[in-house]
């Protein structure tokens, strides 16, 4: 019992210890830690004057993409994927590429991260990045493990999108 008290006592004087550091110290350098698993962003859009969105704007679900997505547009695909309607608009982000669909990153391009819509009569369809964030190392390795052992119980991976085709544009 003594020695369990004295431990406890230690440890509350060298907790509360005041370290005062020299200028001129060496500091211990952080480190990033190390996976086999690349960087996924997990994001979620806020997509303004389609017709589907019922409201003005709404917030769409998370989404998870390979490396940092930076940024997001929306384009007129009408030409792109030959659609009857001229203002077919669908919105992209810059990654490299949607996890589930792609096993690993690809190369940095737009890719798609909605359906076809159509903008509302008369307004300027609008989206941005509500939450965009790099998931850490260890909650990663975790989701890529939960999700493959989904795919291998109900055969494909939780996330797929039906199509994750990258469009060449000039950013």
């Amino acid at each position: 019992m003594n020695k369990i008290l004295r431990l406890v006592m230690v440890g509350l004087l060298v907790g509360c210890t005041s370290i005062t550091a020299n200028e001129n110290a060496v500091q211990p350098v952080q480190t990033e830690e190390k996976s086999s698993i690349p960087p996924i962003s997990q994001l979620m859009i806020e997509l303004c004057n389609v017709y589907f969105v019922l409201d003005e704007c709404a917030i769409f679900p998370e989404q998870k993409h390979w490396g940092e997505v930076k940024e997001i547009k929306i384009i007129n695909v009408s030409e792109i994927k030959q659609l009857a309607q001229k203002k077919s608009l669908q919105v992209y982000v810059k990654s490299q590429g949607c996890y589930g669909y792609y096993d690993s990153p690809q190369k940095e391009a737009w890719y798609p991260i909605s359906k076809v819509v159509l903008p509302r009569e008369g307004k300027t369809a609008q989206t941005k990045l509500v939450d965009n964030t790099v998931m850490d190392v260890k909650l990663r390795e975790a989701f890529v493990e939960i999700d493959q052992m989904d795919g291998v119980l109900n055969g494909g991976s939780l996330y797929s999108p039906d199509d994750c085709t990258p469009l060449e544009i000039d950013s």
